[in-house]
């Protein structure tokens, strides 16, 4: 079983795997919660879709894909006047939790 979690645009990359044991010839067992966070939602839809008509093979290839989304994140920047001290405006950034401005070219106003 092989755990992932969302980059930018859309890509996963692999942080976590797990070996189970499980009768053959059965849809594959999985528990989602145990890898997720606040910073790692658990996509149930991505997750359902990737591995749709999947069987426990004897062999021991079957590879279950379990997807985490990242939430994004708001950082708010408020300018002020320095010479009256009044809020002037403000500004939101969001981008992916745990990801680099320097990585995605800097925050998305």
């Amino acid at each position: 079983m092989r755990f992932l979690t969302q980059m930018m645009k859309k890509t996963y990359s692999l942080f976590d795997t797990e070996k189970k044991v499980q009768d053959i010839n059965t849809v594959p067992n999985f528990d989602a919660t145990t890898r997720e966070t606040t910073y790692k939602k658990f996509n149930a839809d991505k997750t359902r879709i990737a591995n749709a008509n999947k069987l426990v093979n004897a062999d021991g290839s079957t590879v279950i894909n379990v997807y985490y989304d990242r939430p994004v994140m708001t950082i708010t920047l408020v300018y002020y006047n320095t010479d009256t001290g009044v809020e002037d405006h403000r500004v939101d950034l969001k981008g992916l939790y745990g990801h680099s401005t320097e990585e995605t070219g800097g925050l998305d106003p």
